[in-house]
């Protein structure tokens, strides 16, 4: 029976779409902690993490509306590879002004409104994107498989891995 799980996984856009977003997971479960302990590190205030933390969430939730309108107007796989692009370029900004110094809260704060607004994009386009790739007796296996990719991605190794290379490159 095709339906049965990882079947998903024998078609190659599913393959490339679970590898894919594996990767992106991963990235933001390192993100997600390095990012918390940079912000302490350069503010000493765990107010300003909060802070930090809401300025991401306010642009996805008020942008999200606008991205699933998005998604049925233009090409689903390039609105989240320009997503990727955006947040990965907006990491690489942060990245670089952390490495001369030149971090305050307000970097930080565009920061987070630059990525949670390419997250607004992104999420419905994925959303919309996954019917596309297989067919519906595979759904389940191919969401079964992103569920497990984000759950040990995104929630157990990217963290971890943070963690260990935010101590690494603090020692």
């Amino acid at each position: 029976m095709t339906s049965r799980a990882g079947a998903a996984w024998r078609e190659r856009d599913a393959r490339i779409l679970l590898a894919s977003q594996a990767v992106s997971v991963l990235g933001d479960g390192i993100g997600n902690v390095a990012f918390a302990l940079l912000v302490l590190d350069v503010t000493h205030s765990p107010a300003d993490l909060g802070w930090f933390s809401a300025a991401r969430l306010v642009p996805m939730v008020a942008l999200l509306l606008l991205g699933g309108a998005l998604v049925d107007r233009v090409s689903r796989r390039a609105l989240m590879v320009w997503s990727d692009l955006g947040r990965g370029s907006a990491t690489l900004v942060i990245a670089l002004l952390a490495g001369a110094h030149r971090l305050t809260l307000t970097e930080f704060l565009i920061f987070s409104v630059v990525f949670g607004s390419f997250d607004a994009l992104f999420t419905p386009a994925l959303g919309a994107l996954i019917p596309d790739i297989v067919s519906e007796p595979l759904l389940a296996s191919l969401n079964a498989s992103r569920s497990l990719s984000t759950l040990l991605a995104g929630q157990l190794i990217g963290p971890a891995l943070g963690g260990v290379l935010s101590a690494v490159s603090s020692a």
